[in-house]
């Protein structure tokens, strides 16, 4: 959280040699963890993003919580049908 980005992308090169698909053919969570690698790189070097991150731990910049309503016609509520 406090890196500079010259530090983040020293870890990322380092990370990304070390967990590399092509490196470790054996382990099936190699892709995944690249690719979280890889995702929160692109966040932490990306000024606007990474700023968006540490104030709401989303970097698009918004709460990340929402909820979803379905509207039922009253009749189908009722228990007397």
């Amino acid at each position: 959280m406090t890196a500079s980005v010259a530090e983040v992308k020293r870890a990322y090169r380092r990370l990304s040699r070390e967990k590399h698909p092509d490196k470790n053919p054996d382990n099936p969570q190699a892709k995944n963890e690249f690719i979280q690698i890889t995702k929160a790189y692109s966040v932490m070097t990306d000024p606007v993003s990474r700023d968006n991150f540490l104030k709401y731990g989303n970097p698009d910049g918004m709460d990340s919580s929402y909820s979803v309503g379905i509207a039922l016609p009253k009749a189908m509520l009722e228990k007397d049908l």
